[in-house]
């Protein structure tokens, strides 16, 4: 019963989300954020089972964590926007990893079926360049300089996104 409390609550939160983030896109004056993640954001599936390879990096470094792995490995992908843990209803900007099924794999967090991710895939060849540029430690949907110049629109948005997953 309280995972589906929590379900529920998380499901709410994430519908109050979503809403928020397509009236804030049409109340823009600039592509950003809101307008990237209105256009081309998705939810993904609670993450399951960890991979036997997962080693779960440092808390509060999410952006790195997940830039970190998919730079190094072929068979995952960098995914950027919100997830809620289930314990507090409560959106939470966050990177987290998607195999090539379209599962998450959270390298930050403890997995739970209880979490709910929703964001952007970005391309490998992207992350990798985007590493070179900040490092990915504070992510690239809130890294303003780096939104404008390599994704500041939606014909620009289009040519990062992994559209395989």
């Amino acid at each position: 019963m309280e995972n589906i409390v929590h379900r529920s609550k998380a499901e709410m939160a994430l519908k109050l989300l979503l809403d928020d983030l397509r009236e804030s896109a049409a109340n823009a004056r600039v592509f950003g954020p809101v307008s990237a993640l209105t256009l081309c954001g998705r939810r993904f599936p609670p993450a399951m089972d960890d991979p036997s390879w997962l080693e779960r990096g440092p808390k509060r470094h999410c952006f790195a964590n997940a830039a970190k792995l998919a730079s190094e490995r072929d068979d995952v992908f960098y995914a950027e926007g919100y997830a809620f843990n289930g314990k507090i209803p409560i959106p939470m900007q966050h990177a987290w990893l998607v195999d090539r099924n379209g599962c998450p794999i959270d390298p930050t967090w403890e997995q739970s079926p209880d979490h709910i991710y929703f964001g952007i895939v970005f391309r490998k060849a992207f992350i990798t360049e985007m590493m070179k540029i900040n490092g990915c430690e504070d992510g690239l949907l809130v890294y303003p300089d780096v939104l404008r110049r390599h994704f500041g629109s939606p014909d620009l948005l289009e040519a990062v996104i992994e559209p395989s997953v």
